[in-house]
């Protein structure tokens, strides 16, 4: 589970500059997995049904502080906290998340039913409030769970720094984001306002997500593979298995 930094200029991936963060999307789902474990159910072999709510619940904050104090309310007045309802196999095969309303939890008799039940009484329901947010923090500030390297900001800023300086104002100006990852709303707002006061003031600034930032590098591959330039550059089992990654370099078009 990694996040890499690879400049690229002219088709070439810049060897020279490409970085690495331990840390991309699968853990970040095993770090939330351990949290709601310990918080609430446990869920460590459930591996699924904990990147669902990843997906579903995850959101990148702009002002942790501000957001940290929020969830710290009580949950009648919470408008962070998210109800995620396990699947059963009964009832509900699939998990999903509840449609949030202030009114009820202010109301608990506004749940009940005329028989004294309530939907809670039969669910499991996994809620979230900070989160929410101090997951996919991770990715900025990966010290906050014990990584000691530089957060994705700053990472960018590493990878680009390694590259001739005449290539950096053309990088800054074209920052496309892939993954998972690069999905979580929040996501483009958050790394602009980290990166941009890391990146010269002159400089123009632009972060790019394709549309489909998960399936962006298979699409990407695809379209390489009905060009005449893939023979060319493709390279055999037996060429693996002698040159090991030397593999992957030889005829292709590989600064480094």
């Amino acid at each position: 589970s990694f996040t890499h930094a690879s400049p690229v200029f002219d088709g070439s991936v810049l060897q020279c500059g490409v970085r690495r963060i331990n840390l991309g999307g699968k853990a970040l789902t095993n770090y939330l997995k351990e949290l709601v474990s310990f918080r609430a159910w446990n869920m460590m072999d459930e591996y699924l049904i904990i990147e669902d709510v990843k997906e579903k619940l995850s959101y990148i904050s702009l002002d942790i502080k501000k957001e940290l104090i929020e969830a710290r309310r009580p949950v009648s007045k919470n408008m962070l906290r998210r109800e995620y309802v396990l699947p059963d196999g009964l009832k509900n095969v699939r998990g999903y998340v509840k449609e949030f309303c202030l009114e009820r939890l202010q109301n608990p008799q506004k749940r009940k039913r005329p028989d004294g039940t309530s939907d809670k009484d039969e669910e499991q329901v996994v809620a979230l409030t900070n989160e929410r947010f101090m997951v996919p923090e991770s990715l900025f500030n990966p010290t906050d769970i014990g990584i000691n390297q530089a957060g994705l900001a700053e990472t960018i800023v590493l990878a680009v720094n390694a590259t001739p300086s005449e290539y950096h104002e053309l990088m800054y100006s074209n920052i496309v984001c892939t993954g998972g990852c690069s999905s979580i709303p929040g996501f483009v707002d958050r790394l602009y306002q980290d990166l941009r006061p890391l990146v010269p003031d002159d400089f123009e600034l632009c972060i790019n997500i394709p549309a489909d930032p998960i399936s962006a590098a298979w699409q990407g591959g695809s379209v390489f593979a009905t060009t005449p330039e893939f023979t060319q550059k493709s390279f055999s089992r037996e060429d693996w298995q002698k040159n090991g990654n030397r593999a992957a370099f030889q005829g292709h078009r590989v600064a480094r």
